[in-house]
């Protein structure tokens, strides 16, 4: 795609410019980089090439945002995607958001070059010396966070005033009681992570809703990876289950709502736990967060067992002690496994979540299979087989040839996931067959 359409310059009438064809082709680069690769596939496939989209401030209507969001699929772009479902616009033309601006890119004077030998290592950088070579440390992205629930008095000598009070509030920025935010994942008592997972639920909400107007492949692949998923998966590893469970159960409700508009159909909860399983067990790999929060925490601890000490002398790798964060994670997964604790205690220390995971799947395909009939058993299997879930990972590209009828998808979805296809059985008008 890059050297058809943005390396190879269309030939200009005249004398060609070499400087005129580089800043062509600069340009295209730019656009390309800037996620305008669905326009430039246009163009290259021989269609009329659009004036490009005019910045306006009105707010994108909700034909504009599932277009984007579907052009973003078909790059593979999901993350992309999902944002442009959720896009309110231009921000508003006003004293605020410059000064936001500003404070996001601070202007500063042109610093001289130096040798880079003269440069301290990232690490070694302190106030003192990122002032004597005109810099200036943004602390509005820094936090201040005290675990004892109280602000020594003595905080003033050894950090500076502007993390520790807002230059123009003057309020105290530094975080006393119930716990913080570390990359996006909760640290802190039960109320705090409660929140904190639904502040992260509610904003995907909206996404969520949205992807009943976009094509369903394309829904059904941003509903997979994105809408506040990858975040949740991150707050689970890092915040014991039971701090936060009725959270990440309300977000599976919403999923789980998503997944059935996508397909117009009522799911049964046997029909809805096997689209939570992985696709080697004829699933859709929509995870139910709540049930593998336990084994997405425990994975992490044993991961990171040996940083324990350096950490917190206090915190420790116990898994034999209930009292421990390790024991409890433990005890939450082997709740689901019941039998399983002994062979997972000889090998605890090599857990990863991709293992525990599927130990969780192939527990509930089993018993999911015992209770079918010959001919869904047949029809679980044969989904099972090794390119059998290939169409649940190609990008809807009708360009590659690779973007399916909304009906014909539908329908394979369905079939996998022993949806009757029709309310009742008839013949079918085309070939007399039987349609179930």
């Amino acid at each position: 795609m890059v050297a058809k359409r943005v390396l190879c310059v269309p030939p200009r009438a005249g004398r060609k410019s070499e400087t005129a064809l580089a800043a062509f082709t600069l340009e295209l680069l730019a656009w390309w980089g800037a996620g305008g690769r669905s326009t430039l596939r246009r163009e290259a496939c021989g269609e009329r090439p659009g004036e490009r989209r005019q910045r306006t401030k009105r707010p994108p209507t909700t034909e504009q945002r599932a277009a984007r969001a579907a052009a973003f699929a078909a790059d593979g772009l999901l993350g992309k995607g999902c944002a442009a479902l959720a896009a309110a616009g231009l921000a508003t033309p006003a004293r605020e958001t410059a000064l936001a601006l500003e404070r996001l890119r601070p202007a500063t004077p042109a610093l001289p070059l130096g040798c880079l030998e003269e440069l301290v290592a990232a690490p070694e950088i302190a106030p003192n010396s990122v002032l004597k070579r005109g810099l200036e440390l943004n602390l509005g992205k820094c936090e201040l966070v005290a675990p004892s629930g109280r602000a020594p008095a003595d905080l003033g000598g050894l950090f500076p005033a502007p993390l520790l009070a807002g230059a123009e509030t003057g309020v105290s920025r530094v975080a006393l009681p119930d716990g913080f935010e570390l990359m996006g994942a909760p640290i802190g008592d039960q109320a705090h992570c409660g929140a904190l997972t639904n502040k992260s639920a509610d904003e995907a909400k909206p996404t969520l809703a949205a992807l009943a107007d976009l094509h369903p492949q394309a829904g059904l692949q941003l509903l997979r990876y994105c809408a506040s998923f990858k975040e949740l998966v991150c707050s689970a590893r890092a915040a014991p289950s039971a701090l936060h469970s009725e959270a990440l159960g309300s977000f599976d409700l919403c999923r789980r709502r998503a997944l059935a508009d996508l397909l117009a159909a009522d799911l049964t909860d046997a029909q809805r736990h096997q689209a939570a399983r992985g696709l080697a067990f004829a699933g859709l790999g929509l995870r139910r967060l709540e049930a593998r929060a336990p084994g997405a925490c425990l994975a992490s601890l044993a991961a990171t067992r040996c940083l324990f000490p350096a950490l917190d002398p206090a915190c420790r790798w116990a898994p034999e002690d209930a009292s421990a964060r390790a024991g409890q994670a433990l005890l939450a997964h082997d709740a689901q496994l019941p039998g399983a604790s002994g062979a997972l205690r000889e090998t605890l220390e090599g857990a990863t979540q991709k293992g525990l995971s599927a130990a969780l799947d192939d527990r509930d395909h089993k018993a999911f299979c015992a209770g079918l009939s010959e001919s869904d058993l047949a029809g679980i299997q044969s989904e099972q087989l090794p390119v059998a879930s290939g169409f649940l990972e190609a990008p809807p590209n009708e360009n590659l040839g690779l973007l399916f009828e909304p009906e014909e998808l539908v329908t394979e979805v369905k079939r996998r996931l022993l949806v009757p296809v029709y309310e009742s059985e008839h013949y079918c008008p085309c070939c007399d067959g039987v349609c179930d």
